[in-house]
């Protein structure tokens, strides 16, 4: 079984993905039985806060060098469990692992789901970027984006909140409220694409259906070392 590596770039969305790997991994093989996985992570702030200044040799640089951890341990493909550091393996090509892209994930589970309208919530980075209506859009899936003060608040959330383990009752039910707005405008489901919302819904919270991000790139993760579906191609760059 191909032995897989997680590029840690926030340790929310890997702890999520790496949870839902091992926990799915013992459903299929039995007891506290899964493929190997390795893990490689650099603190977050390195790479985003180079990134956000401009610094792209140093962003892709740690992310080049994470990967290149990751084969010398001995993995065979990559997963990112993070939104915001994939508009930067975007601009990269050439990485020492194939990788699985979250975007690819993300859009594959929502066409499992039969969405046509999918509501984003994430970062200011990721809603004002077209990483996900490409993606989605090279499936006839439309997408439908927080403007205003509710996009301000979910970058607020996710970057300045949510990381410190800080979830107020009054940020949840504003999300709560902000989901289900969404659904009214049309959304049969939504995607979080920010690994950090993840604890914001919990069951029979959503009346749609939630993507979230960490998840179904942990699922997929899974199925990759398994054999159920082939080893990813990419080595960065964008595609879609």
């Amino acid at each position: 079984m191909p032995h897989a590596g997680i590029l840690a770039a926030n340790p929310h969305g890997a702890a999520q993905c790496f949870v839902t790997y091992c926990r799915l991994g013992a459903e299929r093989l039995g007891g506290h039985v899964y493929p190997d996985v390795t893990l490689d992570y650099t603190g977050y702030g390195h790479t985003l806060n180079a990134w956000l200044a401009g610094d792209t040799v140093t962003a892709t640089g740690n992310l080049a060098r994470n990967v290149e951890h990751l084969a010398a341990a001995g993995a065979e493909f990559f997963v990112c469990p993070d939104n915001n550091v994939h508009l930067a393996l975007d601009v990269m090509d050439g990485l020492a692992l194939p990788g699985l892209h979250i975007a690819a994930a993300v859009a594959d589970a929502a066409t499992a789901a039969g969405a046509r309208r999918v509501g984003l919530l994430g970062s200011g980075f990721i809603l004002g970027s077209d990483l996900y209506p490409r993606w989605l859009g090279a499936r006839d899936i439309e997408v439908e984006v927080p403007t205003g003060e509710d996009r301000e608040r979910l970058h607020r959330a996710v970057l300045e909140e949510l990381p410190g383990g800080r979830v107020t009752e009054e940020t949840r039910a504003w999300f709560v409220d902000l989901v289900g707005r969404l659904a009214g405008r049309g959304c049969d489901a939504v995607a979080l694409v920010s690994t950090e919302l993840f604890p914001l819904l919990s069951a029979g919270t959503s009346p749609v259906p939630v993507i979230d991000s960490a998840t179904v790139v942990g699922h997929r993760m899974l199925e990759i070392a398994l054999g159920d579906v082939p080893l990813p191609t990419w080595r960065g760059g964008a595609v879609a």
